[in-house]
């Protein structure tokens, strides 16, 4: 995004320009993903037009050493200074320090002047098409502050607390629902001219965080006056469990994730839109999550369970993971029987949490498309015994409740 980069006809490139970050990681991977947000921000010389004094800072891993630190010096406005290279569990920004929040509004600003009623690909426009954006202020378009041990370690004023009421005294400190306030506060100054769904997170496993946010983000509308919702990206068959007698998780423990289920139950009846998305791959096979804990790195348990209690529950829009939806409603792609079992090639590509061919004709042949139990029509591949129960349900979730 060079000097010249616009949108419409509206120069944005002084906007962008705010912050300067030089970051340097010769330790760092190629083809690793780089999200802000999490643990301990990289070594960086940082300089903002707002008068924040630029300086290096030096950070310890989240409860990790680093044996690959190495000295080096570096090319910085026509002088050459030393450096200390850093690792990579280091190499992460902190989401509230000046500089990252004035290139994020930038970034956001952008984004809604591109978006906009005129928002067309060649001669079509797609504007109406658009019914909400997520944004977020850490990592995956969501609100989870990483690392807040390493967090509460920060100098003034970057020092972390839950909310900046709660500041040890004789400090200066980031709170971080203050945060999550502020950058609410700007999308809505802005003018977006559609709704915005602002993501729910517990913070050092406060549920009270959750509950806080989505109270926040009902205060805030669209340029219309239609009201932003909320939502979480931790849905599973354990909300399930949690949420349904003997357990109470109104208000728990245990809980929802990051506390939806009583978020819904509070604001189900204003009419905001309340979104959820799985934690991670559903599997049909885990139940209940009895079989593995559901977790981002396992899976989301069965789609069949989690989805009607979702709506059930007041969920109005739902994010579902492609692969998902291909085993759902592909009668030939997600597996192709012939000339094997979920053909390389010729099936969608492994990923997620599906590990290998036989996990993935296992949830074709039960809950894919097969002219059992749900289906109808025809077309089904030859050999194929799935139920369509996938389909059943989302099917029965679209529309209104």
């Amino acid at each position: 995004m060079g000097s010249a980069f616009s949108i419409g006809g509206t120069k944005y490139f002084s906007q962008l320009n705010v912050v300067k970050r030089h970051l340097h990681d010769r330790s760092r991977p190629r083809g690793r993903d780089y999200r802000p947000g999490s643990c301990n921000g990289p070594q960086w010389h940082t300089e903002e037009q707002q008068g924040l004094q630029s300086n290096w800072r030096r950070r310890q891993p989240c409860g990790q050493s680093e044996s690959s630190i190495a000295s080096g010096s570096r090319f910085l406005s026509g002088t050459i200074s030393n450096v200390t290279y850093i690792g990579t569990s280091q190499s992460w920004a902190v989401p509230y320090e000046y500089p990252y929040k004035a290139a994020l509004k930038a970034f956001w600003r952008a984004v809604i002047a591109h978006y906009g009623p005129n928002f067309s690909i060649g001669v079509t426009n797609y504007f109406s098409q658009l019914s909400y954006f997520r944004f977020g202020g850490s990592v995956g378009s969501e609100w989870f502050p990483y690392c807040t041990s390493s967090l509460k370690n920060l100098n003034d004023p970057y020092k972390y607390t839950r909310e900046a009421s709660t500041c040890p005294v004789g400090h200066t400190c980031t709170g971080w629902l203050d945060y999550y306030k502020e950058m609410g506060d700007y999308l809505q100054s802005l003018g977006p001219p559609w709704r915005i769904i602002h993501s729910i997170n517990t913070g050092d496993n406060d549920y009270t965080y959750g509950d806080a946010e989505a109270d926040y983000a009902v205060t805030w509308s669209n340029r219309y006056g239609a009201r932003d919702g909320f939502g979480s990206q931790g849905l599973s068959s354990q909300d399930v469990v949690n949420c349904t007698s003997p357990n109470d998780c109104d208000p728990g423990p245990p809980n929802s994730a990051s506390d939806w289920y009583p978020a819904f139950a509070k604001h189900a009846q204003s009419g905001v839109p309340l979104e959820l998305q799985p934690i991670a791959l559903s599997n049909e096979s885990n139940d209940s999550c009895s079989t593995t804990a559901c977790t981002p790195d396992t899976n989301s348990g069965d789609l069949q369970q989690f989805l009607p209690f979702a709506v059930t529950a007041g969920g109005t829009d739902f994010e579902i993971y492609w692969r998902d939806i291909s085993l759902a409603y592909d009668l030939n792609n997600y597996c192709a029987l012939i000339p094997g079992s979920c053909a390389n090639l010729t099936s969608v590509t492994l990923g997620g949490q599906i590990p290998d061919r036989t996990q993935q004709n296992h949830f074709f042949q039960h809950v894919g498309q097969g002219g059992g139990t749900y289906c109808a029509g025809s077309g089904y591949q030859s050999g194929s015994t799935g139920d369509c129960s996938y389909q059943n349900k989302i099917d029965s979730a679209q529309g209104q409740h």
